[in-house]
């Protein structure tokens, strides 16, 4: 049996000292951080069993970082107990309405510290059990009705098709309904999985530099039938002048084809469907996403709810196919677990516009999981740059999935406490480049360069269709106020020693095959 983990927030070096002190005979993990930031930084790489927070901290105070966990369906469950030296009635109060489980008053009693991170610990136990259970069952059950749902998708298939003698138009569209009602009863199935998925921690989200425009493309390719049926017109508006969007390529189009779906069926045949992307009006470090509709809208209260899970107003359920109010309710949970929010403007009888916001991609967002306490992982750096030459072929679909293999196969080649990848960029017509930065000696920086090698020439796809790798590195030397002050400076003088980089044209170029094992590792 695992022991809990606990972690300490506390800006103070001497008390997070004295709870470790305090708790170190009662068998936990117990890790500390100094500010609100790197909490949330050490809950999204490895989520703890309890959480002891300092209320009053430079920055992000306990409150915003309890507000923050627990507006996140994967953290919500983690108990939090803050520690302050305040004693007012109001203090505590804004605890509790943030979220926070219990209190405790500096300076700390060490049984009640004991018996108060006991008791949650337990807690949080029974929680994850009652998780994996319903996880567990909704697995099974998903199997049992995805085997016959199949076969009798494809047996409906085969009907349509005429493979089995021609059918009259009244028996076509009784085939018909059946199709429909069987992809309705599969999303369905999908969305109950991925909410247990998000509950229970499992939904993976892997954010890079992703392009708004090409996801909107893709999506409207995606929806342009459904949309041509009710005679929709798809249209947008994205500026080549704003940056990428921090975000994961495919929960993005998993977002956006829920809001576009949802617009296509609320809209009146012959309307317009918009999608627009701006920088933030109200933060200039993220971007704003928006979907405008003029369907029949929905009244205050409606727009109140709507982003509850399984919430469908009556007025949705007579406009549209019966679900289980679970898209818009999924959507919202992976817009905030990428760091944004998703709210809704609407006016009865004018349409509805969803806006949701995302962080704008900079090297500094992607940098700074590597940055920990103890500084960065090596106080040496290189740039491992992989380019995958593309000999373009009639198109078949297979692009994306190309381009997503490469990417897997390079993530796997990585630590995730040493390396990342920065960026990738499509440099003209077929070709393809992805950067890495890899804090290590030049020595294991080019280990790792040959492994990423070695793994792209033994993946299948880019064997059977000749495509060209060429593997380079750039070592850099990082500054003085890269490697040591306050932690902002680290990482603005760390992401501006890799822009610079990524911009330079003389890159040493890997041509062995050699393959060792990486010392950093």
């Amino acid at each position: 049996m695992k022991r809990p983990r606990i972690l300490i927030v506390d800006d103070d070096r001497q008390n997070r000292m004295l709870l470790e002190v305090l708790l170190a005979t009662d068998g936990y993990q117990l890790d500390a951080v100094d500010s609100g930031e790197a909490a949330l930084v050490a809950v999204e790489r490895e989520p703890p069993d309890v959480i002891l927070l300092d209320v009053m901290m430079p920055g992000m105070d306990g409150y915003e970082v309890t507000r923050r966990l627990k507006s996140r369906m994967d953290t919500r469950h983690i108990p939090i107990i803050m520690i302050t030296a305040l004693h007012d009635h109001q203090a505590r109060l804004l605890g509790l309405e943030s979220g926070a489980e219990d209190f405790l008053s500096k300076p700390v009693d060490r049984a009640e510290l004991s018996v108060r991170v006991k008791n949650l610990a337990r807690l949080k136990a029974f929680q994850e059990e009652q998780l994996r259970f319903k996880d567990n069952f909704l697995s099974h059950v998903s199997h049992e009705l995805r085997s016959p749902l199949t076969a009798i998708k494809q047996f409906s298939a085969i009907l349509l098709a005429g493979l089995a003698g021609e059918l009259n138009p009244d028996q076509r569209k009784y085939q018909e309904i059946v199709l429909r009602n069987i992809h309705q009863l599969q999303a369905m199935i999908d969305d109950l999985l991925e909410v247990t998925r998000l509950e229970t921690g499992k939904l993976s989200i892997e954010p890079e530099a992703a392009s708004c425009a090409e996801a909107v493309s893709d999506c409207f390719d995606t929806l342009r039938a459904s949309a041509h049926l009710r005679d929709i017109t798809l249209t947008c508006d994205i500026p080549e002048t704003l940056p990428r969007l921090y975000a994961d390529p495919m929960r993005l189009r998993q977002m956006l084809i829920i809001l576009l779906d949802n617009a296509i069926k609320f809209s009146p045949s012959g309307g317009c469907v918009h999608t627009t992307l701006q920088a933030c009006p109200f933060d200039d470090r993220l971007l704003q996403v928006s979907v405008t509709d003029a369907g029949a809208g929905m009244t205050a209260q409606v727009a109140s709810r709507i982003f509850d899970r399984m919430y469908q107003s009556a007025a949705h359920v007579e406009h549209s196919r019966k679900g289980l109010g679970l898209g818009l309710f999924i959507c919202r949970e992976l817009i905030v677990r990428q760091g944004g929010t998703i709210a809704v403007v609407s006016e009865p009888g004018v349409g509805s516009t969803f806006s949701f916001t995302l962080p704008a991609y900079t090297l500094t967002t992607t940098l700074s999981p590597l940055l920990t306490d103890e500084g960065w992982p090596a106080e040496e750096a290189g740039v491992v740059v992989v380019d995958v030459e593309v000999q373009e072929q009639p198109a078949t679909g297979g692009g994306a999935h190309w381009s997503h293999d490469v990417r897997a196969v390079i993530l796997r080649c990585l630590m995730p406490n040493l390396d990342v990848l920065l960026s990738s960029v499509r440099t003209g017509s077929g070709r393809e480049r992805f950067f890495v930065a890899a804090f290590a000696t030049e020595h294991g920086v080019s280990i790792l360069s040959r492994r990423i090698r070695g793994e792209l020439e033994r993946l299948a796809c880019l064997r059977q269709r000749g495509r060209g790798i060429t593997v380079s590195v750039m070592m850099l030397l990082p500054s003085t106020e890269a490697l040591a002050g306050p932690r902002d400076d680290m990482l603005a003088a760390m992401s501006a020693m890799f822009e610079e980089a990524l911009t330079h044209h003389h890159w040493t170029r890997i041509d062995t095959h050699e393959q060792q094992e990486d010392s950093r590792r």
